[in-house]
């Protein structure tokens, strides 16, 4: 049961964040039932516009060139 709720609530946000910063193309996972719920991407923004200084979009930035040559 952890699993699955881990699974379901938590990799598919994970995936859009680094989808954001350039790090995967698609948000696919394994399972293609494990997809954003609903109102997560919301949830996502929210947290990017409530607290800027939690992400690292600037340091991947940065680097995200090197990393993909």
């Amino acid at each position: 049961m952890v699993r699955s709720l881990v699974s379901i609530h938590h990799i598919p946000g994970i995936h859009e964040v680094l989808r954001r910063q350039g790090l995967l193309e698609v948000l696919g996972c394994l399972d293609p039932h494990e997809v954003l719920s609903s109102g997560q991407k919301e949830e996502i923004d929210r947290i990017y516009w409530d607290y800027p200084s939690l992400n690292d979009d600037a340091y991947i930035t940065q680097y995200l060139e090197d990393w993909l040559t």
